[in-house]
């Protein structure tokens, strides 16, 4: 009991805030190190993958294309989760998107009144994943030269994510709908729309680029803490892994033989790091979710991807190799961000075939209310 108030009274926080200032302060050349290494990603990487995502996702939801997307998958998403047609359409985005997608979809739902706020939080604990551009081309392709494993990857990904859902299904059943038009729907023109989108989804963007250089600073002077301190390698890259996934990612792929790195890589994946973790909560700060929940979740998912990731190697015996660069090799290699490209571009062309559609139904729902 008196450790719980200590830990509660703040203590502790005030403690780990001065460490990590003193590490800072002590190592400000390897801190501003890891800030470069975070503004290479930043700028190669997250940026060209998630910020056309991110809007296109907030223009699905505004547009109401959100829930066509719902009714596509309603019945399996309703049979194995016990979500509502506007929370399938949140998962779909989440998982083909990637984090933060997910959340940014589902509290527009909230506020809009779409979804009920126990089902933002079961959503949640398993509709943020890891990107498909960015565990198919870059870490597939472009660390693991193997565009397959990279796909095996995401797949084992969005299994101990769906099985996370199943789960809480058994723990909670079906959820009901959310009062169904309790508020009137307005009609919103295209380029309304899409400017509202690409506000949010820059301010969104500029809130992770906060998140990814601070968590790449912090691993930076991690990574050389353990070198002098002469630290087991796996311990080294775990605590990276833990901390932020792309530095765990490069930090595995540098250290450790393909398959051992392929593992670990699966489980950061699974358990996507600190950083996305507070990610996601700054972004659902207004619907005040839980912590242990959510960490208990996520590092379940990261175990049952690791050992889907086993499962694989065991029975494929793929061919694999690391780039022993990191994601400096990724850029490199410019066919690797063609995937990002594509998918983008499949997204944007079912978004303007959905658009009419949209329109029509949302000038329907606008009339009747009215």
């Amino acid at each position: 009991m008196k450790s719980r108030r200590l830990w509660q009274s703040g203590t502790v926080w005030a403690i780990l805030c001065v460490f990590f200032l003193l590490l800072a302060l002590k190592n400000s050349e390897i801190a501003a190190n890891g800030i470069k290494k975070g503004l290479f990603m930043l700028e190669n990487i997250l940026f060209p993958s998630l910020l056309p995502f991110l809007i296109l996702s907030e223009l699905f939801v505004t547009l109401g294309a959100g829930r066509v997307l719902g009714r596509v998958i309603a019945r399996p998403a309703r049979a194995l989760f016990g979500l509502t047609e506007n929370g399938a359409a949140v998962l779909a985005l989440g998982w083909l998107c990637g984090v933060p997608v997910g959340t940014v979809s589902a509290m527009t739902m909230l506020k809009n009144g779409d979804i009920s706020r126990e089902e933002f939080l079961r959503l949640l604990l398993f509709a943020n994943t890891p990107s498909t551009g960015f565990l198919v081309g870059t870490v597939g392709g472009a660390l693991f030269g193997n565009r397959t494993a990279g796909m095996v990857l995401f797949l084992c990904v969005l299994l101990a994510a769906a099985l996370t859902g199943v789960a809480l299904k058994l723990q909670g059943g079906n959820l009901p709908p959310c009062g169904t038009m309790q508020h009137t729907p307005q009609r919103v023109s295209f380029f309304r729309a899409l400017t509202s989108a690409i506000q949010k989804s820059v301010f969104t963007m500029m809130g992770v680029a906060g998140f990814v250089l601070f968590f790449s600073a912090l691993s930076e002077c991690v990574t050389v803490i353990a070198t002098v301190r002469q630290l087991p390698p796996l311990l080294a890259s775990l605590l990276c892994g833990a901390l932020e996934l792309t530095a765990g990612v490069s930090a595995v792929v540098s250290k450790h033989p393909p398959a051992v790195a392929f593992l670990l890589t699966a489980g950061f994946a699974g358990f996507a790091g600190l950083s996305i973790c507070l990610q996601i909560f700054a972004v659902s700060a207004d619907a005040q979710p839980r912590l242990c929940p959510y960490l208990t979740a996520k590092i379940l998912q990261g175990a049952i991807t690791l050992l889907l990731a086993a499962l694989y190697l065991a029975l494929a015996h793929p061919q694999l190799t690391v780039a022993q660069n990191g994601f400096a090799e990724t850029v490199s290699t410019a066919g690797e961000l063609h995937t990002y490209t594509r998918h983008t571009m499949l997204a944007l062309l079912a978004l303007l075939a959905l658009i009419p559609l949209c329109r029509r139904r949302a000038v329907t729902f606008y009339r009747i209310e009215k």
